[in-house]
């Protein structure tokens, strides 16, 4: 914001009053009282003039750094390349110190007499800051009489150090000691305090803060005015700008004895956005405290489920550690019931939780609006940010969880293999007590969960004596393809393998058109894109689906498909279950979306006589990603002699690199090894 600067009455006569303020003196107090190393620099980037704090910043008297290069101070003679006339501008650049230092060159040039002067500033950006020293200004005023030339000469003079305090990149405003009326401001000053020149001057200096605090402002004031020297306020202080908006400020401020009496000259720096990094800062420091202890219970967790023997210890366990966890007040996991939509509560931990107990059930309609509900349908963690936000009349559990104190929840799914075994869901008593990364963290959790249970019914399975066997027919899963295969065609469903966010299934197709084939294909939405790995008959495919329907529930049930196969006018799965599942409840379930699903036979088969007992061993021996790589290779014929697939098709498969492939495969093959050849001192490493 531009405006005319004040005339000046530079003569004294009598009693007359002085002159009102000294350009040069106010000029040389202002680059005294700053905190930062200043200087002004000549066309020919000679500096001109440099106050003590830039003296000090390179070990020097300031006398001597007048008519040295500024590449002398400087590396590079770096200086902001924004054209003159554009006001303040700004760069990093390098200080020539012992090491070097970073700093923030702030520059503004002025324009005198056809000549340019720009006022350079360096503002430290590494760890450390200038001596700001707090000696007395020494001042020089000129009040003897002139002839006409020396007039002229000073005006000019007065004129020019006038533009140097407005191209000052901080607000500047010099008061009357004993009166504390504001005698003069910069430019700066006009546009943080959003008022004219005029309307400025003249007005007390209490006017700048808040009114109610213009007491304590005025005692601030004249306690400085009486003691002189250089004040580096250590608090930050706050102003008032025209519209009422209240700013921060960093205040530093110096005397000045003028003829007409003392000035006050304060320097003012807006730290709003200073502040506002700093604030960002710290709720980043808090955020990541917050996200190590989260990881911190979540490895004890992980460690604890290994150690686990019983389901009911690892569901219990993971409740307590989580609300151990400061961020959390309450954690309870539910299972997903087979032939039922419940999710009866199986343990529970923390303070504030009456609504769950042991008997709790919660029923999840299709109409119902909850996290658990949504967390089940997308496999992902779902969050309620603001319970109070979101309640309506129909939420009883919104109702129940605000009455408990809490106000944000999350629900983690427990889901592996295609299977979902329930649902774990935290409370907080904060608003938004789950961001993003902490949400990741939490889905880590949900599979590990995932992973430890289906590990404990593995173990359970292959120490029981039996397990049941169910066989399951329908027609109405895949009519179109059911009709094409017809009496002769057979297509089987070998294996499915989950990967990151989909399934591979490999599937065999004997005596139907591989043409006729794919075309049923490309018309099924569950298959994102296949790929034919083998041409003969059976021709072999692999599908990248993204929903297996009824495959799908069987898994999320508790179900293990043991064979799947579209033949002689229907599509029949045998799958086995645990030897005390709820079958009735399951083929109703699987009912709900295949309407003529029923069941053909089920039996009790001896342990002995388990004819995968092989595959559960190898499962227990193979990481995850070492059973997937040697599955997928396996089923797309990479062991096959010629190929069906080459390493980098398994890789594709797999979303991996080639030689990660190679990895896996590798270390797979050498623990199947060790197994056969009993040799645990060739023991592998873990992934």
């Amino acid at each position: 914001m531009s405006r005319e600067p004040p005339a000046y009455d530079d003569t004294t006569d009598g009693d007359s009053t002085a002159p009102l303020l000294d350009e040069a003196t106010l000029f040389r107090a202002v680059a005294a009282t700053t905190s930062d190393p200043l200087a002004v620099l000549d066309c020919d980037r000679t500096v001109v003039f440099a106050n003590d704090q830039f003296g000090e910043l390179f070990d020097r008297p300031p006398e001597s750094v007048r008519g040295e290069p500024y590449e002398a101070f400087v590396e590079g003679g770096v200086l902001p390349s924004t054209a003159a006339g554009d006001g303040d501008r700004e760069c990093d650049a390098t200080a020539r110190v012992e090491e070097g230092a970073a700093v923030r060159v702030v520059a503004r040039d002025v324009e005198q007499a056809g000549h340019r002067l720009t006022v350079v500033t360096l503002r430290r950006t590494g760890s450390g800051s200038p001596d700001d020293g707090s000696g007395e200004l020494e001042t020089e005023t000129r009040t003897e009489t002139t002839t006409d030339d020396q007039d002229a000469e000073l005006r000019a003079s007065r004129e020019r150090y006038r533009r140097l305090v407005d191209a000052a990149p901080d607000a500047i405003v010099a008061a009357d000691a004993e009166t504390g009326e504001i005698l003069d401001v910069n430019e700066a000053a006009v546009d943080l305090f959003d008022r004219p020149y005029e309307d400025l001057v003249g007005r007390p200096q209490t006017d700048l803060h808040p009114p109610e605090e213009a007491d304590r402002y005025r005692e601030i004031f004249d306690e400085h005015a009486e003691i002189g020297g250089v004040l580096e306020e250590e608090q930050i202080r706050e102003v008032v700008r025209r519209d009422g908006t209240r700013v921060p400020v960093e205040i530093r401020a110096g005397v000045t004895d003028l003829p007409s009496g003392s000035v006050v000259q304060g320097i003012f720096r807006d730290v709003s956005e200073r502040n506002r990094r700093q604030r960002e800062l710290a709720a980043h420091r808090d955020e990541l405290a917050r996200l190590n202890r989260v990881n911190k219970v979540i490895r004890e967790i992980v460690q604890a489920l290994v150690d686990a023997e019983t389901r009911d210890e690892v569901e219990q366990t993971v409740c307590e550690r989580l609300v151990d966890a400061e961020p959390y007040v309450f954690a309870w996991m539910g299972e997903l019931a087979p032939g039922r939509s419940v999710l009866p509560a199986r343990a529970h931990a923390g303070d504030g939780g009456g609504f769950v107990d042991g008997d709790t059930v919660l029923e999840l309609d299709a109409d119902l609006d909850c996290p658990i509900r949504r967390a089940l349908t997308t496999r992902s963690v779902e969050v309620v940010e603001d319970l109070e936000a979101t309640a309506t009349d129909e939420d009883d559990w919104r109702t129940d969880a605000l009455a408990e104190g809490f106000r944000s929840c999350a629900a983690i799914p427990i889901v592996h293999d295609g299977r979902r075994f329930g649902v774990l869901t935290v409370y907080s008593d904060e608003v938004a007590g789950f961001d993003a990364r902490e949400c990741a963290v939490l889905s880590d959790l949900g599979g590990a969960l995932g992973h430890a249970l289906n590990a404990l019914e593995r173990k359970v399975a292959l120490m029981g004596d039996s397990l049941l066997e169910v066989e399951l027919r329908t027609t109405d899963h895949v009519p179109t393809l059911i009709e094409e295969v017809g009496e002769e065609g057979r297509v089987t469903f070998e294996r499915t393998i989950p990967t990151t966010n989909d399934h591979l299934q490999y599937v065999r197709v004997e005596n139907v058109s591989t043409e006729r084939f794919e075309e049923l294909l490309d018309g099924y939405e569950w298959c994102r894109e296949f790929r034919r790995v083998r041409d003969a008959d059976p021709a072999v495919y692999e599908l990248r689906a993204t929903h297996l329907d009824l495959t799908s529930q069987l898994y999320s049930l508790g179900g293990r498909i043991r064979s799947a196969v579209v033949e002689d006018g229907a599509f029949r799965i045998v799958a086995e279950l645990p030897d005390d599942a709820d079958v009735r409840g399951l083929v109703e379930a699987l009912g709900d979306s295949n309407s003529d699903i029923e069941l053909v036979a089920q039996r009790t088969v001896p342990r002995s006589d388990h004819p995968d007992r092989a595959r559960i061993s190898l499962e227990d021996t193979l990481s995850d990603r070492q059973q997937a790589a040697l599955e997928v290779a396996y089923y797309a014929g990479y062991f096959e002699w010629p190929r069906d697939s080459t390493a980098e098709d398994v890789a594709d498969s797999l979303g991996v690199s080639s030689p990660t492939t190679h990895k896996h495969l590798r270390r797979a093959h050498q623990r199947i090894l060790e197994q056969l050849l009993e040799r645990p001192d060739l023991s592998a490493g873990e992934d």
